[in-house]
């Protein structure tokens, strides 16, 4: 998984894209998606805080739409 990551990252550093779509590809889609549908999925990781703090905001595709 660290090469897959860091292969991934490799398009903010070339500058194809910012560090917040980024974070939208590598985390908040994800943790939308499994959060979505088992709101338990990541109780007892080390993401837990994150994506709860996550699931309390508005996703960004929702904040553009307006």
């Amino acid at each position: 998984m660290n090469k897959v990551a860091e292969e991934a990252y490799e398009m903010v550093e070339h500058g194809a894209i910012g560090a917040d779509d980024f974070r939208r590809f590598a985390f908040e889609h994800n943790a939308r998606l499994w959060a979505g549908m088992n709101p338990d999925f990541f109780r007892g990781t080390a993401v837990e805080n994150d994506v709860a703090r996550l699931l309390t905001e508005p996703s960004h595709e929702a904040a553009t739409a307006r």
